[in-house]
């Protein structure tokens, strides 16, 4: 699936690198992802989700989205930074 067409309905407030790619499945568990799928950084009950961008990278994740762009940046992510994560 496309990532620009996954992002169809979501309020992005910063894009950095391309919404032109594919991604194979997007997961919440930066546990679970694989190559060339997208993390949402969402925050739950027990952690934030942005503590994990670096592993869901680590595993292979192609875009991020968050509710803040994180200071390290992969030259080969594309990070989405949205203030309703809810919505995705």
């Amino acid at each position: 699936m496309r990532l620009e067409n996954l992002l169809e309905g979501v309020e992005i407030d910063e894009l950095i690198g391309s919404i032109d790619c594919e991604i194979n499945d997007f997961h919440f568990d930066s546990r679970e992802i694989g190559n060339y799928d997208l993390f949402i950084a969402i925050s739950g009950s027990n952690s934030n989700g942005s503590e994990y961008i670096g592993n869901a990278i680590d595993n292979g994740a192609t875009a991020i989205i968050c509710s803040d762009i994180p200071t390290y940046l992969d030259k080969n992510v594309t990070y989405i930074k949205s203030s309703n994560l809810r919505s995705v």
